[in-house]
């Protein structure tokens, strides 16, 4: 049994009474019944202390008691609140599912309607079967849409329903739950203190203090859980709302698409019918590129529209030595006579604006409904070299300096050089140029491989490393061989000086492997005391198995007609702005009318000594040069080396290695397979076509010429 401070008190207190009773009562005369006088009293005193103390303890728990089940009864009022506003919130939640459903079969509606407009438009004439079918594209796009949409609103049906159902089931069976648990609960626990309270026993303080708080441990766990499904059902909801919102933003989104397509629609189909009808709903140009007569006759036309109002379409125009002749089509209800009448009004005022000498001869044909006119351009003011030089182009004596620093990794160059001009444009000119340069340059050395040696266009005058194709890829391989001992192994080669590499053909007469290899060391021989020119054909790089993407690890000098081919992809694939690319092309057209005046002014140059125009463009930097005249003398040894070609005195082809040395004769190559090339147009771009049933040899297909001979050249 326990004794806890107010027992003993209690106790003594009992136990003084009682002897004092005792003692007053036997008057001292009988101890026995002193004592017995004293034990009656002291129990008394002793009950009476115990029940007051009990009594103020049991009304402590009731009003604990009380005090919980206000607060349980408050708990309760605002779950209810919290139910009342779910309860709105789904409601809220099915009248926005029913209001998407009937939006989107008004769209389905919508759709099938535009459907119908569009099977209309099939029997128009053949030239609009092209709109047609990418009109077709953007409905069956917006089918997908509608489809997406719909397969989202059912999934959002099944998800509001499961919600629902989860909601009714919370509302059913959380007043009861909580009602019954907190009764049970609270039954359970008040018997146990009556129960205990009716035992006069020390114990019952603590006791009744841990039965309180076991109580409170309980009805708060119960509260713990209510609160933990409220807040995932108040989760769940807003993931409900916030997938809803997104399916009604899908839904305006695609409403407002097809919106916008249909007035494109109606538009698109306006201005067709007015076509099949004849009619010109504004003017029409015809696509001319650089050329400066095309352009004033799209001017005209656009001139035309914007003073008077009457749209033309530019069906051609013929251009001799002093005038050009327009052709303009115009709509079949005009009045011709009075188109004819408003354009000889405003053709001097149209003349003025274009700074063109006038505007002559306007009549319908004869023979077609194609009005004429006539228009003379005064041939521009030539520049003066002066001025051509200010405005930016770089002169010929400074085009070495220029591009070699564009191949100098030093000065935000970069070491691969792409040069690239159609036949007769000049690039041999420019990179011959260039080897001059390079050869008064202490500590170099050039290999100049030649492909196609001893052509009708060789006029290097210059020792060559490579003079066949097979030696040529030989060459390259010597190269990338070079590359690797510098920089992977970091030995010194077998030749301690700075490498530049010229390998003419590399488009045509280079296997794919050496254009991969390339690739690769494009910017890392930078590392390794390499730089390389590699000589192609034309700047439309994607037939000749590169990518505009290699293009940007080069700096690029492309020369002739070729400039024109380069800026196209400057916006689409280099990623210039068009602003960019447009001041590209005005200076382009500038230095060439520039050029082709300077020729036109000196017929008697030789074609070598014309003036040419090159664009060398590096990173996101470009620049316009003059290329020098033709270099005629014989270029050799001087400050810098020249590699001989692949004889025994100068490259031993084999697969030994050797200590590295500076010397021709111990230079190593590997030995590769031979190049097969086409009898035909001597390509190496081939592939293979089956083998031959009798022989067993390997035949091929030549991409270049398309034939396929029974028999291919294998250089020695």
């Amino acid at each position: 049994m326990k004794f806890n401070k107010l027992t003993i008190f209690a106790s003594g207190l009992c136990l003084s009474s009682g002897l004092a009773l005792g003692f007053y009562f036997s008057g001292n005369k009988n101890l026995a019944a002193t004592v017995g006088v004293s034990s009656l009293g002291g129990a008394m005193v002793c009950g009476a202390v115990l029940t007051q103390h009990h009594q103020k303890k049991i009304k402590s728990v009731t009003e604990d008691s009380k005090q919980l089940s206000e607060k349980l009864n408050q708990l309760n009022s605002d779950t209810k609140t919290e139910l009342t506003s779910l309860q709105k919130h789904h409601r809220d939640t099915v009248e926005l599912r029913d209001k998407a459903i009937t939006e989107t079969k008004t769209l389905l509606g919508d759709l099938a309607t535009v459907k119908t407009k569009l099977s209309s438009t099939q029997l128009e004439k053949t030239h609009t079967e092209k709109d047609n079918t990418r009109l077709q594209g953007v409905i069956n796009q917006l089918n997908q849409t509608v489809e997406s949409l719909q397969q989202k609103v059912s999934e959002l049906e099944e998800l509001i329903e499961d919600k629902e159902a989860e909601l009714k089931e919370f509302n059913r069976d959380y007043k009861e739950n909580l009602s019954k648990d907190l009764e049970i609960g609270f039954e359970k626990r008040k018997k146990e203190v009556i129960a205990r309270e009716i035992k006069i026993d020390a114990e019952i303080t603590s006791e009744a203090i841990e039965l309180m708080q076991d109580y409170k441990d309980f009805v708060e766990g119960i509260m713990d859980n209510h609160y933990k499904n409220r807040e995932l059902l108040l989760d769940t909801n807003n993931q409900a709302k916030t997938h809803i919102q997104n399916l009604v933003n899908s839904k305006n989104e695609a409403l407002s698409a097809l919106q916008e397509y249909n007035e494109r629609l109606q538009l698109d189909k306006a201005i067709l019918q007015q076509r099949l009808n004849g009619e010109l709903h504004e003017p029409i140009y015809k696509e001319v590129g650089y050329a400066l007569h095309g352009k004033i006759a799209n001017d005209i036309a656009k001139e035309v529209f914007r003073v008077a109002g009457i749209p033309l379409e530019v069906l051609g125009y013929q251009q001799t030595e002093e005038t050009t002749r327009v052709g303009y089509g115009f709509s079949k209800t005009a009045d011709t006579d009075s188109i004819i009448q408003t354009l000889n009004q405003i053709s001097q005022t149209i003349a003025k604006e274009l700074k063109i000498h006038a505007i002559t001869n306007i009549e319908l044909s004869a023979i077609s409904p194609v009005i004429n006119l006539t228009f003379r351009k005064e041939p521009p003011k030539p520049e003066s070299v002066e001025e051509i030089y200010k405005s930016g182009l770089i002169p010929a004596n400074q085009f070495c300096d220029v591009v070699a620093k564009a191949t100098d990794h030093k000065t935000k160059g970069k070491p691969t050089l792409r040069v690239m001009a159609a036949t007769g444009e000049g690039k041999g000119i420019a990179v011959k140029n260039l080897l001059a340069y390079f050869a008064n340059i202490e500590g170099w050395e050039v290999w100049l491989s030649d492909p196609l040696h001893g052509s009708d266009e060789d006029y290097w005058d210059t020792p060559k490393i490579a003079v066949n194709a097979r030696d040529a890829g030989k060459a390259y391989k010597l190269f990338c061989k070079l590359h690797h001992e510098r920089h992977e192994l970091k030995q010194k080669g077998f030749t301690d000086r700075s490498v530049l590499g010229v390998f003419d053909e590399f488009d045509k007469q280079h296997s794919d492997d050496d254009k991969e290899q390339a690739k690769k060391i494009m910017t890392a021989i930078r590392h390794s005391q390499q730089r390389q020119i590699l000589i192609g054909q034309c700047a439309e790089v994607g037939s000749n198995g590169w990518a505009w993407d290699d293009m940007k690890n080069c700096s690029l000098l492309v020369l002739g007609a070729s400039i024109g081919s380069l800026v196209k992809h400057l916006t689409k694939d280099f990623g210039w702005t068009k602003k960019k690319e447009n001041q590209v092309k005005r200076e382009y057209e500038r230095f060439s009318t520039w050029a082709d005046n300077q020729n036109a002014n000196n017929p008697d140059i030789p074609s070598e000594n014309q003036t040419r125009i090159a664009l060398l463009v590096s990173g996101d930097r470009y620049q316009f040069l003059e290329v020098p005249i033709a270099h005629k003398g014989i270029l050799k040894s001087g400050k810098a080396t020249f590699r001989n070609t692949l004889t025994a005195t100068s490259l031993s082809i084999n697969t030994q290695n050797t200590d590295s040395t500076n010397r021709n004769s111990g230079l190593v190559i590997e030995e590769v397979k031979s190049v097969v090339r086409c009898p035909h147009c001597t390509s190496t771009n081939l592939k293979k076509n089956g083998k031959d049933k009798k022989t067993g040899k390997q035949l091929y297909i030549c991409k270049d010429c398309n034939k396929s001979p029974r028999s291919w050249s294998v250089p020695d």
